[in-house]
C-alpha cells in the first residue's frame, strides 16, 4: 500500500465527480490498484497491472480499436499507436482474424 502524498504519485481533480491519476511506478512488476470513494470500494476495484521495465517500453496503442470498445464489423475503428522512442519509418501494423489477414501497413 502506498502512503498518501507520496512522490511519484497524484490525483487532480479535474471537475465534479471526475479526477486524474497519476503514478509512477519504481520497479516492474505487478501492482494492485485499489479505488475508494468515501473508505468503499468502487466497481471492478481493485485491478491488477502488469509494469514492464523501462527498456521494455518501446511504445503503446490507446484507443477502441485495440481496447474492443464497441466493435461491429464493417464499423471502422481506431487507434493511436505511441512511440516516445522511435520514428514513423518504423512502424508497421498487422492484423489478423478469424477470416485470415484484415491488413498490414507500414508507414511511409
Amino acid at each position: 500500500k502506498g502512503i498518501l502524498g507520496s512522490s511519484g504519485f497524484a490525483i487532480e481533480n479535474i471537475q465534479k465527480g471526475k479526477f486524474s491519476v497519476i503514478y509512477r511506478p519504481p520497479v516492474a512488476g505487478k501492482y494492485k490498484i485499489e479505488i475508494m470513494v468515501a473508505g468503499r470500494e468502487i466497481a471492478s476495484s481493485p485491478y491488477t497491472v502488469e509494469i514492464g521495465a523501462q527498456k521494455d517500453l518501446i511504445g503503446w496503442a490507446k484507443g477502441p480499436g485495440v481496447e474492443g470498445i464497441h466493435l461491429k464489423t464493417r464499423n471502422p475503428t481506431w487507434f493511436r499507436v505511441f512511440t516516445p522512442t522511435a520514428s514513423s519509418r518504423d512502424i508497421t501494423v498487422a492484423i489478423e482474424g478469424p477470416a485470415g489477414n484484415v491488413g498490414a501497413s507500414q508507414v511511409k
